[in-house]
């Protein structure tokens, strides 16, 4: 079997429109903010705190 090498940002656009298609809303909004980016801190998903990601959003806040 062969596998193809898929940018992780076109599955998820791909997701975008099968939960827009299904009317899964919850699925819709995480994979939204996946592809654009959380607005709000408290949005990010425990999997995604801490590390680089705070670092960024509280650098970005607070100048």
């Amino acid at each position: 079997m062969r596998y193809r090498k898929i940018p992780i940002a076109d599955l998820l656009r791909k997701a975008l429109v099968v939960a827009r298609k299904l009317g899964l809303k919850e699925f819709e909004w995480w994979v939204a903010k996946e592809l654009s980016g959380y607005e709000e801190t408290k949005d990010v998903p425990q999997y995604r705190g801490g590390g680089v990601l705070q670092s960024c959003i509280f650098q970005v806040e607070t100048i």
